[in-house]
């Protein structure tokens, strides 16, 4: 036997007879891949568990295994100006379902307008000798009855387009409205000569036939409704011009 790779106490380990081939189960040599169920060689990663994450290489975040979300598509913080949940960022004027912030004073301004219109069609002048009243309509009740009905309409109409501006729009009609009142409550001969047709410069000569016949004219119901339903609509119309650009409240706030 040839002294070969011999020590003093036989060969050593790892070493095999010239033109020997490795036994199974010793250690690979240089080159050789290691056997099934050893322990991985340098530079090789274990095979991921189940559910574990797989390392990626130098400078990459993990790779998900198994089952599960990946990671950031779940739990992530809304970005800047974005409200949370996915709600959309409340619009001016009420964004949201229902009445926008301007909705109330809009409908009661619409009311008030209605009160207008009713005032317009009844009595406004009348007289203590019982000769009967005179209605809105055989004068200047037919500018408020008008401004009335456009008042209605624009107030509804801002409400339908979610557009302060729109309904705040009906304060112009109510100040004409307003306007005539005045009028017909300051010169209560108005509305009598409008009807009789009879001319501002024989103004005076009217109101003598009338002291005449000891006629004293007093103010009725339907002037008194209009003049209340015009400042009523007015202020509502400004209540809606100061609202109009009100953000609506969300469900976290504004």
């Amino acid at each position: 036997m040839s002294d070969y790779n011999q020590g003093p106490y036989g060969p050593q380990p790892g070493q095999g007879r010239p033109g020997d081939y490795p036994q199974q189960g010793g250690q690979p040599g240089y080159g050789q891949q290691p056997q099934q169920g050893g322990q991985p060689g340098y530079g090789q990663q274990p095979p991921p568990q189940y559910g574990q994450p797989q390392q990626g290489g130098y400078g990459q975040p993990p790779q998900q295994g198994g089952y599960g979300p990946p990671p950031g598509q779940y739990g992530q913080q809304p970005g800047y100006g974005q409200q949370p949940g996915g709600y959309p960022s409340p619009a001016p004027g009420g964004g949201g379902a229902g009445l926008p912030t301007f909705g109330p004073g809009a409908i009661g301004g619409a009311i008030a307008a209605v009160l207008v219109i009713l005032g317009s069609c009844v009595d406004w002048i009348g007289a203590d000798k019982g000769t009967g009243a005179i209605k809105g309509l055989d004068g200047d009740g037919k500018w408020t009855l008008t401004a009335g009905i456009i008042a209605v309409i624009l107030f509804g109409l801002g409400v339908f387009l979610r557009k302060g501006i729109v309904s705040a729009a009906s304060g112009i009609p109510m100040v004409v409205a307003l306007g005539f009142a005045i009028w017909n409550v300051a010169d209560k001969l108005r509305l009598p000569m409008l009807k009789d047709d009879v001319s501002s410069d024989d103004k005076d000569r009217y109101q003598d036939q009338l002291d005449k016949f000891g006629v004293t004219l007093q103010v009725e119901w339907g002037l008194w409704l209009v003049l209340a339903g015009a400042v009523l609509a007015i202020g509502a119309a400004v209540f809606v011009l100061l609202n109009a650009n009100r953000r609506q409240a969300g469900p976290y706030g504004h």
